[in-house]
């Protein structure tokens, strides 16, 4: 009883609920009405009201959404139904237009967040607008008189308690048990890809995630064939003095080959050194058959090693400038003649890469900053595809993205390998490894832990090479 207390206590919500309470002692005690059965039923009636609109939106909340439009969407159904009530005299009639208005403002905004990808709080708030434009064109600004025996819901008694407090305490039983007994309902607070959540929901993580993307699970590893004996960068005994001592490895072409391991391990190093971004100190790298010691990242490119940073708001975009122009920065010495950039030809090829990586935009050029996490990656995808690179270096390729998204750059990643583009990932997430990875080499404290076949890569063993060189 005590441990229980403590715990009420400790939370949010006791707070808000004692305040309440204390503004209703003093309300009771500075008027002799407070109290009085009148108007105890009468915030009791009005708070019914709010409290059914609050169950849904704590519905939307749970499934890590929003919407400004319910005060306004629940203004406007019951305006269509007094309407329809006052021309029909059907109180049955009344209810179903009334909901059916409902359903509509609900299917609207859900089809503009889903399918057309507006941002629901954008999406919510013009539904406010318009729902309580349209209830205030449909009425005049008159209030509309509901009568008939649907009144009695609203304003009605049942031993002395209005009708409209009962239907809140069977809604909030009803809410209870669809949330927490059924599936469906623990579906909602599964799809923020709570594992745990998921399992409660009697499903999978991989179902979730497909019943979101309508693809195939996001973590499926799909088979694919690679010519060992085509090696596109050959590493042998490399290191910059510091995070990285001795590496060799072979890397196959067309392969998507994976970097793994803790952080400090190197991974980010070695993709530095690569591309140019880190001197190499000694050892020696081919690209293609050709030494391959690049001073910079522009001698990389011109060797067609094109690199996707980690953290995207720090490294990838130019939040000062357009889609268009974070996408073609790379390029734009191929985009006209001399010293000028041709529009012309900058809007085109970028056009072309923004259309196969489904890049969601209303322009290319609005600044880079109005556009979600997923389609900003997009973006600085694009920037190393268009120069059509041989090699592609990703750092964390999802970081910071959604589902959604996260399941597109898989496409993207896997579209680009099977096309012939030579893949290095180095990813701190053990499931993109295993789901994306032909091969993986397991960084520990910069180096080489081993290099594991499709066939080895679990879990256990990628963990126990990323401990290695951490002792006993």
């Amino acid at each position: 009883m005590k441990s229980a207390l403590q715990t009420l206590l400790r939370q949010r919500e006791f707070s808000v609920f004692a305040m309440l309470i204390l503004v209703a002692v003093y309300l009771s005690f500075s008027s002799e009405y407070f109290l009085s059965q009148r108007n105890l039923m009468n915030i009791g009636r009005q708070a019914s009201v709010v409290a059914i609109v609050a169950l849904g939106q704590a519905l939307v909340i749970i499934a890590r959404g929003i919407d400004l439009s319910v005060g306004s969407v629940m203004g406007f159904s019951a305006v269509c139904s007094a309407l329809v009530m006052r021309a029909t005299g059907s109180d049955m009639l009344a209810i179903l237009v009334g909901l059916g208005a409902g359903v509509l403002a609900g299917v609207l905004n859900g089809t503009m967040v889903t399918k057309l990808r507006i941002n629901p709080f954008i999406a919510t708030l013009g539904m406010l607008s318009v729902a309580r434009g349209v209830a205030l064109l449909m009425t005049g600004g008159i209030p509309v008189p509901y009568t008939g025996w649907a009144e009695w819901l609203g304003a009605g008694r049942v031993g002395g308690v209005p009708v409209s407090v009962l239907l809140m305490f069977i809604m909030v039983a009803v809410v209870h048990v669809v949330a927490t007994r059924s599936v469906t309902g623990r579906e909602i607070y599964a799809v923020g890809d709570n594992p745990k959540a998921a399992r409660l929901a009697g499903t999978t993580r991989d179902q979730i995630i497909r019943d979101m993307t309508g693809k195939q699970a996001l973590f499926e590893h799909r088979h694919r064939d690679v010519d060992e004996g085509a090696v596109a960068l050959r590493m042998t005994d490399v290191s910059d003095g510091r995070h990285i001592a001795g590496v060799s490895l072979d890397v196959y072409r067309g392969e998507i080959f994976g970097l793994f391991g803790l952080v400090g391990a190197g991974r980010t190093e070695l993709l530095e050194l690569i591309c140019g971004a880190r001197r190499t100190a000694s050892g020696q790298m081919t690209l293609f058959d050709t030494p391959h010691t690049p001073a910079n990242p522009s001698r990389a490119l011109r060797s067609g090693v094109t690199l996707v940073p980690e953290g995207r708001k720090i490294a990838g975009i130019l939040p000062q400038h357009s889609v268009r122009r974070n996408a073609s920065v790379a390029s734009l010495r191929d985009m006209g003649g001399g010293l000028m950039v041709s529009a012309r030809q900058e809007a085109a090829q970028t056009d072309i890469e923004f259309k196969a990586l489904a890049v969601r935009m209303s322009d290319d050029r609005q600044p880079i900053t109005t556009l979600s996490g997923g389609n900003q990656q997009k973006v600085i995808f694009a920037r190393a595809l268009l120069p059509r690179p041989r090699l592609l270096l990703l750092d964390e390729p999802t970081h910071g993205v959604d589902i959604g998204a996260k399941s597109e750059i898989y496409e993207i990643i896997r579209r680009a390998a099977d096309a012939g583009l030579t893949v290095i990932i180095a990813s701190s997430e053990l499931p993109e490894i295993t789901a994306l990875c032909d091969r993986v080499a397991v960084l520990s404290k910069g180096r080489l832990a081993g290099v594991l076949k499709r066939n080895d890569m679990d879990e256990a063993h990628l963990l126990r090479l990323a401990f290695s060189e951490y002792g006993e």
